[in-house]
C-alpha cells in the first residue's frame, strides 16, 4: 500500500528523559488537531498520519522490553491501550477517550516512580560500566609515556569527565521527577 504524503509527516522534535509528561501533552494535542502518531522511526523524529481529531491519550513507560514481548504489551491492551512504537526503552502507548479526562497507564503512585527507579538503575549501570572501562583503559596505558598515549589517555579522562557530568545532571533531573511524585501524590 502506497501511503499518500499529504497525510504523512515526519516532525522533529526533542524531550529530555524528565520531560515525559511534556512529551505525552504534546502528542495528545497533535492528535486533537487530527495528526495521530504512527511511529517514532529515529531519535527525535515522530511520524504522524493525518485523521480526524480525537481526544487520545498518550502515554509513556520506561520499559526494556523486546518487541516480542507480548505479556508486557497484552497487560496495557487489556487495559484498551495500544502500543504504537519503542525507543530507546520508552514504550509508546496510546487511548481514545470521551469524557474531560483522559486516562492513565499508572494506576498509583508506586507505579509511577518504579519508571523513574528504571532510569536510574539504567544510568547508574551505565555510569558504572563507564568508570570500569575507563579504569581499565587506565590500567592498560599508565605506565607509558609516549606523546601518542598520553594524549589519547587525557581524551579518554575528558570524555569520561563530560559523560559523567551529563549523567549526573540526567540522574538529578530523574530525582527531581520522583520528589515532585511523591509530594504531589502524598
Amino acid at each position: 500500500m502506497v501511503e499518500d504524503n499529504r497525510e504523512i509527516k515526519i516532525v522533529k522534535k526533542t524531550f529530555w528523559l524528565w520531560q515525559d509528561e511534556l512529551e505525552e501533552t504534546w502528542l495528545s494535542d497533535m492528535a486533537s488537531t487530527g495528526w495521530h502518531l504512527v511511529n517514532i522511526p529515529k531519535v527525535s523524529h515522530y511520524r504522524f498520519r493525518k485523521g480526524s481529531t480525537k481526544k487520545v491519550r498518550y502515554c509513556l513507560d520506561y520499559q526494556n522490553v523486546s518487541k516480542e514481548d507480548e505479556n508486557y504489551k497484552n497487560i496495557f491492551k487489556d487495559a484498551g491501550w495500544e502500543h504504537l512504537d519503542s525507543m530507546g526503552g520508552w514504550q509508546y502507548f496510546r487511548k481514545e477517550y470521551y469524557g474531560d479526562e483522559g486516562p492513565e497507564i499508572f494506576s498509583d503512585k508506586n507505579s509511577k516512580l518504579q519508571k523513574y527507579y528504571r532510569i536510574l538503575t539504567f544510568f547508574g549501570l551505565l555510569m558504572l560500566a563507564l568508570g570500569v572501562g575507563l579504569s581499565v583503559f587506565s590500567l592498560i596505558f599508565i605506565s607509558s609515556n609516549t606523546d601518542i598515549l598520553s594524549f589519547f589517555r587525557g581524551f579518554f579522562i575528558g570524555a569520561y569527565s563530560m559523560l559523567v557530568l551529563s549523567f549526573t545532571f540526567i540522574i538529578g533531573k530523574i530525582i527531581a521527577r520522583i520528589r515532585k511524585i511523591k509530594k504531589e501524590t502524598g
